[in-house]
């Protein structure tokens, strides 16, 4: 069975965090952690978080503080977190572009279904704009990511307790931490992708 990944940005200008972020902390990171129907749970990374923790307060059904610069705010759900909540498909991953954008990765189960979601996209308003669409036929892991994924492994990094840092192990391998980055989550989307598909 086919499988494909699509990245996706879409319009949306009701998300309480996104819109205080983008009005009072620029050059902060907004992710999302849980996307629900009802509420969506997003991390805020921010050297600033300590000056607007309270304005979080304000806006947010809980804010949990995980560090001097992180925090998981829960709010109400925008109109993109409730699309995507209600497609019961693997959400890999999210982030904001801007105040008003933002970018989607998920695992659909083949081409079709993919167009279809973008035309829903459409319908609901969401100005869907397509980045990529990887297909499972190009998604084996190649001997450079499985040489960079058993290296990480076998120095600790997927530990709790990790036995390296990413710079440590960009250092072993003699490349940019950046680059091992790119890397890393390139091979662990293809296993990830390989395993939903066998597993779902």
């Amino acid at each position: 069975m086919e499988t494909v990944e699509l990245t996706v940005e879409v319009e949306r200008s009701d998300c309480l965090v996104t819109n205080l972020v983008y009005s009072k902390l620029a050059g902060a990171d907004v992710g999302r952690l849980v996307i629900g129907s009802e509420t969506s749970l997003h991390k805020v990374d921010s050297d600033k978080l300590q000056e607007f923790i309270t304005e979080f307060r304000r806006i947010s059904r809980s804010v949990r503080q995980i560090s001097k610069e992180t925090a998981w705010v829960e709010t109400e759900s925008c109109s993109a977190c409730k699309y995507f909540a209600s497609i019961n498909m693997p959400i890999i991953g999210s982030r904001s572009a801007g105040k008003e954008k933002v970018i989607f990765r998920l695992m659909a189960q083949s081409k079709k279904t993919a167009d279809r979601l973008v035309r829903e996209m459409t319908d609901m308003g969401l100005k869907p704009r397509v980045i990529d669409v990887t297909t499972s036929e190009s998604m084996e892991v190649t001997d450079r990511e499985k040489e960079v994924i058993l290296y990480a492994f076998n120095h600790g990094y997927f530990e709790q307790d990790r036995g390296a840092s990413l710079t440590e192990l960009a250092e072993g391998l003699e490349v940019s931490p950046s680059s091992l980055s790119d890397v890393m989550r390139r091979a662990l989307r293809k296993i990830v992708m390989e395993y939903l598909k066998n597993n779902t």
